[in-house]
């Protein structure tokens, strides 16, 4: 994506771009959502999901459906250039669903779960963000599949009756720009590691600094995931700013991990592994 788009994100995430137009608006679990239609400062038009005021997905149109308008959406690729045999995929929060379509388009022969609590939300992807398209291009290739759960995400994981692992799991679950808390602590992290296969990776996006006193959220998630996996990585969309409130990829596996841009936090301040009973 062109370094004006990458700007366009970082700048829109928290506020409505004047060009932008309201295409659809309706209330939803998590407030009121509204669908709206703006463009990119080189003329790409653009849709993009708002929810409460915090803009949560995008889309290209035409030709452009399937690709990723979010650069940490792009960080999660990372996943298949360390397991490329990745076939069972399992996606925490829908949304606009940017990345399952993107999945279903771009990698061959995947089987997708994807868990969205609000049905309202997977029936706002299928009418805007191109969601019944990937539907229709699944159910045509005899290698692939996409299943939805409507079901709160700890839930579906903690569920004795599901017993598929993964290969891959990408947590987008957020309340504005906060976290499904129940996912950030030690229980979340054992719960995780019980739905990956053995060398599994988890991927989750962090809206945190790095530095500083507002990095808290993300040494905590790490903390919490390092209880239960041998390796932990923060793959950083704003290196350059670590005091910065931005995205970053947490990446946590038992197996080898590596990823181009990866860095360590600082010891201070220091994480705390928090439990169920801490944020509940």
């Amino acid at each position: 994506m062109p370094i004006a788009l990458e700007w366009l994100f970082s700048w829109l995430r928290r506020c409505e771009s004047p060009k932008s137009e309201v295409l659809c608006e309706r209330p939803a679990l998590f407030g009121t959502v509204r669908v709206l239609a703006t463009q990119d400062p080189d003329g790409v038009p653009l849709r993009v999901l708002d929810v409460d005021g915090t803009w949560q997905s995008a889309t290209y149109l035409d030709e452009g459906w399937s690709e990723l308008a979010f650069p940490y959406h792009r960080a999660y690729e990372c996943a298949f250039m360390q397991r490329p045999q990745a076939s069972r995929i399992l996606v925490l929060g829908g949304g606009g669903y940017a990345y399952p379509k993107h999945l279903l388009t771009h990698h061959g022969g995947l089987s997708v779960d994807v868990v969205e609590i609000d049905p309202r939300m997977t029936e706002l992807a299928r009418e805007w963000f191109f969601l019944d398209r990937a539907e229709r291009l699944a159910a045509q290739d005899p290698d692939a599949s996409l299943r939805i759960h409507h079901l709160d995400a700890r839930a579906f994981l903690d569920s004795p009756k599901k017993k598929d692992r993964y290969d891959l799991i990408f947590n987008d679950c957020f309340a504005h720009e906060k976290p499904l808390m129940t996912l950030t602590t030690v229980e979340g992290a054992r719960a995780l590691r019980a739905n990956l296969t053995d060398d599994g990776i988890y991927l989750t996006n962090v809206v945190s600094a790095l530095s500083g006193s507002h990095s808290q959220l993300i040494r905590d998630v790490c903390a919490a995931l390092r209880t239960q996996f041998e390796n932990v990585l923060v793959l950083p969309m704003a290196p350059d700013e670590p005091h910065a409130i931005d995205n970053n990829v947490v990446i946590a596996s038992d197996g080898p991990l590596s990823a181009e841009g990866a860095t360590p936090l600082s010891p201070t301040p220091r994480g705390r592994a928090l439990t169920d009973v801490q944020v509940l």
